[in-house]
């Protein structure tokens, strides 16, 4: 396996992590008062996260154009990875 397929498969793992991390900040930013130093404080910490979601996004993508076509699905990748 190549490594830009392993950094594909990590990302894909990093990637549902920090959509997972954005669902759970804006569900907390609906219990705040609209404006309020808590409210502000989760929108900065969801644009963090957004940041981050599109990083990983634009890393998948490139690493796509390296990788060459074959037939391996990221979840063939990480089956393949030995576990640490």
């Amino acid at each position: 396996m190549t490594d830009d397929k392993q950094e594909l498969a990590d990302g894909s793992d990093a990637l549902l992590e920090a959509l997972v991390l954005l669902r759970e900040t804006q569900r907390r930013m609906k219990a705040e008062h609209v404006a309020s130093a808590r409210f502000r404080e989760l929108a900065h910490d969801a644009h963090q996260v957004t940041d981050d979601i599109m990083w990983l996004v634009r890393e998948q993508d490139e690493l796509g154009d390296r990788i060459p076509t074959g037939e391996d699905t990221i979840e063939d990748v990480i089956r393949e990875t030995p576990a640490s």
